[in-house]
């Protein structure tokens, strides 16, 4: 054997050791709560593994934040997240929020929203990408294909993670919150976004406005249609919506038929922009079983659809975050504000149909980008949300309809 040979051989061996030890490491499939330090703050979360774990191909990854006042067990425990990922062989991670009282009742900082994480202004996008390297430490991840879902304040928290960690994110799917983010909207790429939210919902509202949190907080919501204009405005999105699916179904209280429709913006391949539109549903995550707090506080619970399983028959249909890097290529080369410069701006917005603080905060601020005085990037949430490819008049993002459809 010459010495050439030899030094193969080893070589060879050190690897298949390497890998052996590599594969040890990995956690068996199953549910496991791991500590997880991060600038100095004791955090959590919970991971479950499909049995697909077993093999050596790599897993598409879920995050799924709880809501304002939830936890991680509690989350997984009414999401139903955990039958499909076993069904389909995709890995579940629920981190956990912060709180005084820890490990209940925990929130986000998603911006705007919510309690203790947001008055101690916690970096829970640092947290949420710390999470996503321990996973990787204990399996076999596909770092092209990690989704965000979360419900509530869990829903502003996968749409702020979308915005600031674009990058690292495949597709959102956000349940009965909408986005609220404090910092300027500038994700450096088009993320598929798919919302799943009812226009009755007693909690989150879905036109916008201010409403009490279960401590008596005053939370603001920013309309769901002014965070997905904004989202078809960075996806590129310039085709008129369509409708693509409508169901009914007995209210499970017996209180007469919920109905959902699903709305899609016109977009680009692999930057879809969708809606879940619900009616006669609450705030809670439909599908399953009710969540732990009661209808009077939450609302009627829905069944019409499962948001668990539309939340990854979505996230399916992008295999992989580099699908879009040509198309994303072409807006760099053209540019953000080019871009917003080039869409069209909205007709004279009708006052008397936009709610006072709406009309105080934003009209102003459409007549100057009207005369060419503000910058697009400079204009209010509702204001740059209106510069969309739709044209829709400001007056239909605080009403349930558009004529963008969604």
């Amino acid at each position: 054997m010459t010495s050439a040979t030899r030094a193969f051989g080893i070589a060879l061996a050190l690897s298949l050791a390497s890998a052996a030890a590599a594969k040890e490491k990995h956690l068996a499939p199953g549910d496991h709560a791991l500590p997880l330090s991060y600038k100095r703050i004791a955090r959590s979360y919970l991971l479950h593994l499909p049995p697909a774990a077993r093999g050596d191909a790599p897993l598409p990854l879920v995050i799924a934040f709880h809501g304002g006042g939830g936890n991680a067990k509690g989350f997984q425990a009414y999401a139903g997240l955990d039958a499909v990922a076993d069904r389909e062989g995709f890995a579940v991670v629920y981190p956990n929020g912060t709180g005084r009282l820890a490990p209940r009742l925990l929130t986000w900082n998603a911006g705007r929203c919510c309690g203790y994480a947001l008055d101690n202004k916690l970096d829970d996008v640092g947290f949420a990408r710390r999470v996503i390297e321990s996973v990787a430490e204990h399996a076999r991840i596909d770092r092209k294909r990690i989704f965000a879902t979360g419900h509530s304040n869990g829903a502003m928290m996968a749409y702020r993670l979308a915005a600031e960690a674009a990058g690292e994110i495949a597709a959102i799917a956000p349940v009965a919150g909408a986005m609220n983010l404090r910092r300027e909207f500038a994700p450096t790429r088009a993320v598929p976004v798919l919302h799943i939210h009812s226009v009755d919902d007693p909690r989150a509202l879905y036109a916008g406005g201010d409403n009490k949190s279960l401590s008596g907080a005053t939370i603001h919501h920013e309309p769901v249609i002014a965070g997905l204009q904004r989202w078809e405005q960075r996806n590129g999105c310039s085709g008129a919506g369509r409708e693509l699916e409508r169901r009914s179904a007995p209210a499970p209280n017996g209180d007469g038929e919920h109905t959902a429709v699903h709305i899609a913006a016109g977009c680009p391949a692999g930057a879809a922009v969708e809606l879940w539109r619900l009616t006669g549903a609450g705030h809670g995550w439909p599908g399953n079983e009710p969540g732990p707090l009661p209808e009077r506080v939450m609302g009627p619970h829905a069944n019409v659809i499962n948001a668990a399983e539309e939340a990854w028959k979505f996230f399916a249909r992008f295999p992989s975050r580099s699908e879009s890097l040509e198309r994303e290529a072409s807006e760099a080369r053209l540019g953000p504000l080019a871009a917003a410069r080039a869409a069209p701006l909205p007709s004279r917005p009708d006052a008397a149909n936009v709610p006072a603080p709406y009309r105080a905060r934003s009209l102003p601020r459409i007549e100057a980008l009207r005369a060419g005085a503000l910058d697009p990037r400079d204009a209010s949430p509702q204001c740059s949300s209106t510069l969309t490819s739709f044209d829709t008049p400001f007056s239909s993002i605080v009403t349930p309809y558009s004529r963008s459809a969604i």
